[in-house]
């Protein structure tokens, strides 16, 4: 497959998600089958948390809870992690998701990418996410605190590239890693790889009281103003953000909770991994969480109760996130420092391109 055809792909799964969207319909669920990882990411949300893997669950509980998701018509699969093929059962899941008909996304590090490639390769709609923090391997390392961490990953995504897999390339740009002014994004263009990066920190979730220091969560911060204003400017020079438009005020904030649950290795259920406000657990079955109170509260949440940036004349240009504005204030709908930052450098660039007003 084609850098151009897995870019159509991936529009195709959005006008469909669009679609499940105007009928109040899940399309997609996340699952982070563990949170062990090998790499200590210096950005990584979970932080240095204690090794879960007793609190896990097992293959045929996550088989079981994708079984009653293709019932009501689910579409999309994500699997996730900390580095979801350490789990024991993930051959079984992804076979599950197979012969579920499931699209599937995986996100991994690539770490464990040679033991899995084949089996990945039978999965009939399948995708990839394989994180790459920087074109140089020592930064790349240094930032991940495993030698070999860019080398795993440079094979991952160049096997895949071959075996036609539609494969893109993931990084976060925050602080504790250089910015290499577009040099991935040239080796990308060169392989026909796709690259996502983002400037959006997620809070640490846990700093574990359990085992020696680690750097994995330590760098969680994100980058200055004046070092995110080149990277805004040159993703848009690269075409590669949308023009944005004044949100419509009886729009949900965004998809989680609406078409998009989030699962974690426990089992708990919420809307994103971003938005961790608890909805239910698995064991209750997607039945009871799709009728529950607590998801109709998420649902009823619109983009006009966002009374704290009505008269923002940079609401265009917000990525707005009700879980990192819960997190930061306690209230879904509140602006919240690491939005109003962004949007303050992205309006300021688009103004200047006569995209949105000054």
């Amino acid at each position: 497959m084609t850098a151009e055809e897995a870019r159509e792909y991936r529009r195709s799964l959005r006008q469909m998600e669009a679609i499940y969207q105007a009928r109040r319909r899940l399309f997609l669920v996340h699952l982070d089958l563990t949170w062990r990882c090998p790499l200590a990411c210096a950005h990584c949300y979970l932080g240095p948390v204690p090794d879960h893997r007793a609190a896990e669950l097992p293959a045929a509980a996550w088989i079981e809870f994708l079984r009653e998701a293709r019932r009501r018509q689910v579409v999309r699969v994500v699997i996730s992690g900390g580095e979801p093929l350490v789990h024991p059962g993930f051959f079984q899941v992804l076979e599950a998701c197979a012969s579920l008909r499931f699209t599937v996304l995986v996100k991994t590090t690539g770490w464990h990418y040679r033991e899995a490639a084949e089996s990945l390769a039978r999965v009939p709609f399948l995708s990839v996410d394989v994180s790459l923090h920087h074109r140089d391997p020592t930064r790349h390392d240094a930032f991940t605190g495993r030698p070999g961490s860019h080398q795993a990953a440079v094979r991952a995504i160049e096997d895949l590239a071959r075996r036609g897999i539609p494969v893109r390339v993931t990084r976060s740009l925050v602080q504790g890693l250089e910015d290499d002014g577009g040099a991935l994004r040239e080796w990308c263009d060169q392989r026909g790889v796709s690259l996502a990066e983002s400037l959006t920190v997620l809070p640490v979730r846990s700093r574990g009281r359990d085992g020696p220091p680690s750097p994995r969560g330590s760098g969680a911060a994100a980058l200055p103003e004046d070092r995110q204003r080149p990277v805004l400017q040159r993703l848009l020079g690269d075409q590669t953000m949308i023009p944005p438009r004044e949100p419509d005020p009886d729009a949900p904030l965004c998809a989680a909770g609406v078409t998009r649950l989030y699962v974690d290795p426990t089992g708990r259920i919420s809307p994103c991994v971003a938005w961790t406000r608890p909805l239910g657990h698995l064991r209750e079955g997607l039945g009871a969480v799709l009728r529950g109170p607590a998801l109709r509260e998420v649902r009823q949440i619109r983009q006009r109760h966002r009374t704290g940036c009505r008269d923002c004349s940079l609401r265009p240009a917000c990525d707005f996130c009700p879980g990192l504005a819960e997190a930061d204030t306690g209230d879904p709908v509140r602006p919240y420092p690491q939005a109003c930052r962004k949007a303050h450098i992205l309006g300021d660039l688009l103004s200047r391109n006569g995209e949105v007003p000054p």
